[in-house]
Order: structure tokens, then C-alpha cells, then sequence
């Protein structure tokens, strides 16, 4: 999370549009590199598929508290 963003914030600047874009896409990144992860190798994993609630191999969303809305 913290390279992606302080990535975009060394090429956009200090401005609020450069935060709130370098932030934007971190969590992109982070929230695809977990669906991959979570839908397996194949991504045959549909949406709507049975999935064992017991499974301990599930990787949490980390992306989820960067959720931002407003400036």
C-alpha cells in the first residue's frame, strides 16, 4: 500500500488530486492482487460459487481500510 502510494505522490506532487489519486490506486493494486489471489491461479472461481466457510487459508482484504470517499 505504502510503496504504490508514496510512488504516485514522488510523480503527482503534494496536491489534493495527487493524494487522493496515489491512494486510489494503491487500493486498486492491493484489492486486484487479493481477488487473484482469493479466485486461485485458473480464476475459475465464479462469484456465486459454494466456497467452505471453515477454509483457515483465507486471505483478509487489507485493502479494506483504505476505502476513502471525499477529499
Amino acid at each position: 500500500m505504502a510503496r504504490v502510494t508514496y510512488e504516485g505522490l514522488l510523480k503527482g506532487g503534494m496536491s489534493n488530486e495527487s493524494v487522493s489519486r496515489s491512494l486510489h490506486d494503491a487500493t486498486r493494486e492491493l484489492r486486484s492482487q487479493w481477488l487473484k489471489a482469493e479466485m486461485g491461479q485458473d480464476g475459475d472461481t465464479g462469484v456465486r460459487d459454494i466456497v467452505p466457510m471453515e477454509d483457515e487459508s483465507d486471505i483478509r482484504p487489507l485493502w479494506v481500510p483504505y476505502v476513502h470517499c471525499g477529499i
